[in-house]
């Protein structure tokens, strides 16, 4: 009899596992291109192999439901190695692996004149302006909290414009 409830509870834990909802990675170029299709707030985490806590967060941070719950169908989530050798073709730009910073391109201009440090979390816009960057190891009340803050200026950015529009049309 223990034997069969020792099975069951595996069963159950094992099945329960699978259920967990996981974030939707996908590439960059696949990102921008369905960004052009139907806008997103684009999340990109920006890692290097050798990272300890860019691996942390992805065996712990990332795994969580309430993360992988506020990223569905709200962002387009990109995984991109800052150190890739290969090259990106986005939005007509080209960008390569630039051996003086030992890092792609791509990544050089997401750090947007900040220092590369790991893990980073670039946030896009759904026109893709850029909305802040989130550099660190983040628990998840911490990093969805950031994230909140990040699209409510955005929010507040949008009515400010909406605004100023409508003072100019005044005119």
């Amino acid at each position: 009899m223990l034997r069969i409830f020792a099975v069951i509870t595996v069963f159950f834990f094992s099945f329960s596992a699978f259920s967990q909802e996981k974030i939707q990675w996908i590439g960059i170029e696949k990102a921008f291109e369905n960004q052009s299709k139907q806008p997103r707030f684009m999340f990109i985490d920006l890692y290097t192999d050798w990272c300890g806590w860019c691996k942390v967060m992805d065996r712990s941070t990332f795994v969580e439901d309430t993360v992988s719950k506020f990223f569905k169908n709200r962002y387009y989530n990109v995984k991109f190695n800052a150190e890739s050798t290969d090259t990106f073709r986005i939005m007509g730009n080209q960008f390569k692996y630039v051996e003086e910073y030992r890092m792609n391109e791509l990544a050089l201009s997401l750090f947007n004149g900040q220092s590369a440090s790991f893990p980073s979390f670039v946030v896009l816009g759904p026109g893709l302006e850029y909305l802040g960057i989130i550099q660190g190891y983040q628990k998840s009340d911490e990093f969805i909290g950031n994230l909140v803050m990040i699209e409510q200026r955005y929010i507040e950015m949008l009515e400010k414009k909406k605004l100023e529009e409508a003072e100019k049309s005044k005119k």
